[in-house]
């Protein structure tokens, strides 16, 4: 962990891993001792910024900034001869994304439980302290109890881990693709307000500066443009569903060509598999337009990121035209 006086206080943020009652830690290069992995803050960097910035920096993994949770802040004497100076560190649950590794800054990963709290300064040992109260981290490896118990504990924690890891992928996506549908109102608003709304939902940052008007107004159309196909592939998904549900009340007498025919309790069963079955994919196909929408901002309004969510937002808005073009023509 980086550390970054302020008067007599080092402020960081640290990242709390736990797996099967062990906590990830990592020693940098250079020193003799484990820290739970994190840093300090850069110039005005939020609690969040900080943590996703030096989690990628040290251990080359995203944190999702959705799944962020404080768990508490500790205060404790500087680790080594700087005596009088306190750590202050606040700690913070959170999915990721990717591999786990070591970067250049570490020297070495380790998953501790609570024998090895010797190996970590005093402030992270009040965290041990907490967490072995709570019964998230093992006092020491096997900690004694029944194999078949631990076995069952395991995969307990494993169903209740994975189950809390898809519930979160999902609001995630639902969190997406609200925004994708609100993006289009919200770029009528002023700037402040527009950057205002993504960097509450998902953690987006938004350099500070002159933002020109020329760019503001091409912000407006684009993200207009993507919100009306957005809305458009909602009110199909909507119908699909609605329709698959609502079949025997639509359908004609020509069931000998319908999907699941010739009955008509076949033909319902499947157009209402489908209807409800591919609203998932609706939902990441509109959270994928809320990514792009995000993008947009940063490359016109933040001035930053990659270009192509301008020609991306182009393309979509006039396939969402011909989209509707076409629609119409079938109805």
């Amino acid at each position: 962990m980086a550390d970054g006086r302020v008067g007599q206080l080092i402020d960081t943020v640290a990242w709390v891993r736990i797996e099967d009652g062990r906590i990830l830690c990592a020693r940098p290069r250079g020193k003799d001792i484990f820290y739970i992995p994190g840093g300090k803050r850069e110039g005005a960097e939020t609690d969040l910024q900080t943590l996703l910035r030096e989690i990628e920096e040290e251990l080359t993994v995203a944190l999702l900034p959705e799944t962020v949770a404080h768990v508490g802040t500790y205060e404790a004497a500087v680790h080594g001869p700087d005596s009088g100076v306190v750590v202050r560190m606040s700690c913070y649950t959170a999915d990721y994304r990717g591999t786990l590794a070591a970067s250049s800054e570490i020297e070495e990963v380790a998953w501790f439980n609570y024998a090895d709290r010797a190996l970590v300064p005093p402030v992270d040992q009040l965290l041990f302290d907490d967490l072995v109260d709570a019964g998230q981290l093992a006092r020491a490896p096997g900690s004694g109890a029944v194999p078949g118990v631990v076995r069952r504990c395991a995969v307990a924690a494993t169903v209740h881990r994975d189950t809390v890891a898809y519930m979160r992928s999902v609001c995630s996506l639902l969190r997406w693709a609200g925004y994708a549908l609100v993006a289009g109102p919200l770029a009528s608003r002023p700037v402040a307000v527009r950057l205002r709304v993504p960097r509450r939902l998902f953690g987006a940052s938004f350099p500070m500066g002159t933002r020109s008007g020329l760019r503001a107004a091409v912000h407006t159309v684009l993200a207009i443009a993507v919100c009306v196909l957005t809305w458009f592939l909602a009110f199909l998904a909507v119908v699909a569903a609605v329709r698959g549900i609502a079949y025997p009340l639509i359908a004609n007498n020509d069931l000998e060509h319908s999907w699941g025919g010739p009955t008509l309790a076949g033909a319902w069963v499947v157009h209402a598999l489908l209807g409800v079955g591919l609203l998932p994919a609706w939902l990441v196909l509109l959270a994928g337009l809320g990514v792009v929408q995000v993008r947009l901002s940063h490359q016109l309004l933040g001035r930053t990121g990659p270009w192509w969510p301008i020609p991306v937002s182009l393309v979509l808005g006039a396939a969402g035209t011909l989209l509707f073009i076409s629609w119409l023509h079938q109805i």
